[in-house]
């Protein structure tokens, strides 16, 4: 997750929008545009990943969630889907954050770790059918991706890992 958050901060800073500066004289200001971004990725997927997105008109949200999608078929260890986070989004002017944690799963009750006399069982929060959650990233990566994508269609970021999925069976 926090290879997640790294490269949406990376992507973010280096592919800002238009900046234009009143002078307090309110003279004519140049505006100046940025046309390059930088990505931080554990391995060269994921990187390649956010490269494609980027060139194909996505924005820095679209770059990194291709990389953390990637980095689930590369990088699995890395944690990626099997859990949750959080991000913090910038889009269009306005400051976003986005809570995409694990929860339990519906049938879950707030007794569901008593004994009968009401007392925590050790360790059954923690291991077996009763410790799982439903993880949360999936959801929360395409969460990021619905106000601010702005690759063309339905969105680009899910063909870079579905390509790295395919080429590795």
């Amino acid at each position: 997750m926090r290879l997640i958050v790294a490269t949406l901060a990376a992507a973010l800073l280096l592919t800002t929008p238009q900046v234009q500066a009143a002078s307090v004289t309110s003279k004519p200001v140049a505006v100046r545009t940025l046309d390059a971004g930088a990505v931080a990725s554990p391995d060269r997927y994921g990187a390649l990943a956010a490269q494609e997105i980027l060139k194909a008109g996505g924005n820095a949200v679209d770059a990194a969630v291709a990389t953390g999608f990637a980095l689930a078929v590369t990088y699995p260890e890395a944690g990626n889907l099997g859990g949750g986070g959080f991000m913090t989004l910038y889009v269009n002017g306005k400051p976003y954050f986005l809570d995409y944690r694990e929860t339990a799963p519906a049938a879950a009750s707030a007794d569901m770790y008593l004994g009968k006399d009401g007392q925590p069982i050790a360790d059954l929060s923690l291991f077996g059918n009763l410790a799982a959650g439903t993880p949360g990233t999936v959801r929360g990566l395409a969460m990021a991706t619905s106000g601010s994508a702005s690759c063309p269609g339905r969105g680009c970021w899910p063909r870079p890992s579905a390509t790295l999925a395919r080429a590795s069976r």
